[in-house]
């Protein structure tokens, strides 16, 4: 088995609390990317880091949270699920 199978629930109840833990950890995922692209943003103009490199991954961080913000303008979208 790999790390990226998954084992399904073997209650409801089961089911329920992965469901609540995905809805958390979502939710400390996107705190994390909004709290660290101030750092990446600032990293682009830092010499020691490898030419566009910085950029790359503040591109690639602003796509999720703009795909995360139009999301959210769907009807019935919300972060506590």
């Amino acid at each position: 088995m790999s790390a990226n199978d998954m084992v399904p629930p073997a209650t409801m109840a089961d089911a329920e609390k992965t469901i609540r833990d995905l809805m958390e950890q979502r939710e400390q995922l996107l705190h994390a990317l909004y709290t660290a692209l101030p750092f990446v943003e600032d990293a682009a103009h830092d010499p020691c880091y490898k030419p566009g490199r910085a950029n790359e991954v503040e591109r690639h961080m602003r796509g999720v949270l703009d795909s995360v913000e139009r999301a959210m303008k769907q009807p019935g979208a919300s972060l506590q699920g």
